[in-house]
């Protein structure tokens, strides 16, 4: 139900709208492209840690994952992005955020809030407090 309005949705689109990427690419074209981006799919079967959600993320693009290994460490459900399990939640989670602008801006903000912790400057008071609760 889901995919078929997701379809329909997505059928209105420019060509220039949509893009598809196999994920072989990287470097300065990736960056390019997550950085203009609304939303990543990222339907991995296993992922120990995964980069490309966390570059999506310091964009601003809303990652779209599967549940598994490392992607549940740096996506929260609902918050910074999607976690799937089931087949069926894919086209649900993508129609949400190609309905909804506003739900996909808050949710494309709070996911570079929460990149925004991953850089040294987002954790230097852990690393002093840890320091000076050892002298």
């Amino acid at each position: 139900m889901h995919v078929v309005r997701l379809r329909r949705r997505l059928s209105g689109l420019d060509e220039g709208q949509l893009v598809a990427c196999d994920g072989r690419r990287g470097g300065r074209l990736e960056h390019r492209l997550l950085a203009g981006a609304d939303a990543l799919l990222m339907p991995s079967q296993y992922e120990p840690c995964g980069l490309t959600q966390m570059r999506a993320q310091h964009y601003g693009a809303v990652p779209v994952a599967r549940r598994v290994g490392g992607l549940t460490d740096s996506i929260t459900d609902g918050v910074t992005g999607f976690l799937v399990r089931r087949e069926h939640e894919w086209g649900r989670r993508l129609y949400q955020l190609a309905s909804d602008p506003a739900m996909r801006t808050e949710m494309g903000q709070k996911a570079r809030e929460h990149a925004r912790s991953w850089t040294i400057q987002g954790n230097w008071h852990r690393w002093a407090e840890a320091y000076e609760a050892l002298l």
